[in-house]
């Protein structure tokens, strides 16, 4: 019961960032199709997402609620993120092959 608590002060930030990464991919996407008018955007979201992330970072402060989640993503799924990013494993494939790929990942990796 106590592990379900502790875990739930994570919430607020993973969903902060996650928030923050869904306005990444709409401003890509927005920037991509609607002005530039090509199927795929040219730039990459990890690039538009890093200029939200400074932007934000400098422009506000988060509460303590938030840090502790922020905290947590910047230091596991970050660095998750950057290993699927140099396998080349998008987002979309981690779901569509997550169940099978993951633990043939780690496996590979320890």
């Amino acid at each position: 019961m106590n592990y379900i608590k502790n875990s739930l002060t994570y919430l607020p930030g993973i969903i902060l960032a996650l928030i923050l990464y869904l306005l990444s991919e709409g401003i890509n996407n927005v920037i991509g199709t609607e002005l530039l008018g090509l199927k795929k955007s040219p730039i990459s979201t990890v690039m538009v997402a890093i200029i939200i992330g400074i932007i934000m970072g400098n422009a506000f402060i988060p509460r303590p609620g938030f840090k502790i989640g922020l905290d947590f993503t910047q230091s596991y799924i970050l660095k998750f993120g950057i290993i699927c990013l140099g396998i080349r494993l998008s987002f979309d494939e981690f779901i569509k092959f997550g169940t099978i790929a993951i633990p043939l990942i780690i496996t590979c990796i320890i």
